[in-house]
C-alpha cells in the first residue's frame, strides 16, 4: 500500500502542471520530497491515468532514473 492515494498525488501533479512553478515550491506546498514529486509527474506524463481509474498510477512510485531523466521537467 502507498504512503500517498492516488488523489492525493494526482492532485499534486495537477497542482505542478497548472501553477507554472517549480518541483521544489510545488512539494513544499504539499510536504513531499520534490524528487518525489518529479517521479510523479513523469510516470504521469508517460502514462497519464487509466480510463478505468488510476490504475498506471500505482507505477508512479517506481519511474527509472532514465525515464525521469528523459522527460526533462525540470524547472
Amino acid at each position: 500500500m502507498s504512503k500517498y492515494s492516488d488523489q492525493f498525488k494526482l492532485t499534486a501533479i495537477q497542482a505542478y502542471l497548472e501553477d507554472g512553478k517549480g518541483f521544489r515550491t510545488v512539494a513544499q506546498r504539499f510536504a513531499v520530497d520534490f524528487s518525489l514529486l518529479r517521479r510523479w509527474v513523469c510516470a504521469f506524463q508517460k502514462h497519464g491515468v487509466g480510463a478505468g481509474g488510476c490504475e498506471p498510477l500505482t507505477m508512479l512510485g517506481h519511474c527509472d532514473t532514465h525515464g525521469v531523466a528523459s522527460c526533462s521537467l525540470m524547472r
